[in-house]
C-alpha cells in the first residue's frame, strides 16, 4: 500500500491555497513527491513524499487515486500544476542535430519505446543547447490532466540540468553529483566544466552504489582526486555508506537549499533530504 513517508507543512494557515500558489508533483519510479510553492514569494509552503512498490506503480490511476485521499495538497485548487516525469527512458541530444525523427530512433536504441510510452521533448535551457527526448505513460498524462489543475510536463532531467548550470555561485569544473531516492539514484557528471553522463540506476545495497559511482568515474577518466562529489536526496550522513564514499574521493559536499524559502520547519530532517524535490519548485 502507498504510504505516505515524510510531510512537512507550514504553520497554520499557511498552507490554505492561495490564487498564486502553484503545484509540482513528481511521479518517480517508486515515489511521488508533492510540493506547493508559494507564488508571492518565491517559496515552498509544504512538501509530501509519498513510497510505493514497482507492483503497486503498475495501476497508475489506482495508486494515484489512493494517494489523494491520504495526502493534505492534492484536494486544493491551485494557479497551475508542474508535473515532473523521474524515470529513465531519456535521451539528451544536442539541439544542433535534434530532430523527432533522429530522437525516436536514439530513444528506441538506447531504451526502447515502453509499452504505451509517449515520446516527449523539453529544450533544457543551457547554452550549447540541449533537447532531452524521453518517453510518459500516456495513460499517466491523461488521468493527472483530469485531476490537477493547468498541467504542464517535464522531465526530472530537464530541471536537475538547468538548475546545475544556472547557479549563482557556480559549480566545481569537475562534479560528480548523485542524488539519492528509495532504491535508485541520478547521476550527473560534469568533466572540465562539460556535461558528459545524466543516468539512473537502481541499487539494493551500498556496494552497487560504490561500483556505480567508481565504475562511471571509470569510464569516463575521472580523476577522483580533481572532482567534487556532490550529494543531495536520501543518504544518511552518518551512514556506513557515506563512510565508504570518504574513501574514495576526497571532497564531498551536500547540496542544500536556502533555508530563508522554507516557510516550514525543517530542523527535523537533514537540510539536503528534501533538496532534489525542493529544487523542482524554486
Amino acid at each position: 500500500m502507498a504510504q505516505k513517508t515524510f510531510s512537512i507543512y507550514a504553520p497554520g494557515s499557511d498552507i490554505v491555497s492561495k490564487n498564486s500558489d502553484s503545484l509540482v508533483v513528481e511521479v518517480g519510479v517508486l515515489h511521488i513527491a508533492c510540493v506547493v510553492k508559494r507564488g508571492t514569494k518565491n517559496s515552498i509552503v509544504a512538501v509530501e513524499l509519498f513510497n510505493y512498490s514497482s507492483e503497486e506503480g503498475r495501476d497508475f490511476e489506482l495508486l494515484f487515486t489512493r494517494i489523494m485521499v491520504i495526502s493534505r495538497l492534492l484536494d486544493k485548487s491551485y494557479a497551475s500544476t508542474l508535473l515532473f516525469i523521474n524515470n529513465p527512458y531519456s535521451v539528451l541530444i544536442p539541439y544542433t542535430r535534434f530532430n523527432k525523427d533522429i530522437a525516436e530512433d536514439y530513444l528506441n536504441m538506447v531504451h526502447g519505446i515502453p509499452v504505451n510510452g509517449q515520446k516527449e521533448f523539453d529544450k533544457v535551457d543551457v547554452e550549447p543547447g540541449i533537447m532531452n527526448a524521453y518517453c510518459v505513460n500516456k495513460d499517466w498524462l491523461a488521468f493527472t490532466a483530469r485531476n490537477l489543475m493547468m498541467v504542464t510536463k517535464q522531465h526530472t532531467y530537464t530541471n536537475l540540468i538547468t538548475c546545475l548550470f544556472k547557479r549563482a555561485d557556480g559549480f566545481p569544473a569537475n562534479l560528480l553529483k548523485v542524488q539519492f531516492y528509495p532504491h535508485y539514484l541520478i547521476i550527473v557528471v560534469l568533466k572540465q566544466n562539460e556535461l558528459q553522463l545524466v543516468q539512473t540506476f537502481v541499487y539494493e545495497t551500498n556496494d552497487d552504489v560504490l561500483y556505480y559511482l567508481l565504475s562511471t568515474a571509470q569510464n569516463l577518466k575521472i580523476d577522483l582526486e580533481d572532482t567534487t562529489l556532490e550529494v543531495s536526496g536520501m543518504i544518511d550522513l552518518q551512514s556506513g555508506l557515506h563512510v565508504e564514499l570518504s574513501k574514495y574521493f576526497k571532497n564531498i559536499k551536500e547540496e542544500t537549499v536556502d533555508q530563508a524559502l522554507l516557510l516550514m520547519n525543517t530542523t527535523e530532517y537533514p537540510s539536503h533530504y528534501f533538496t532534489p524535490f525542493y529544487n523542482l519548485a524554486l
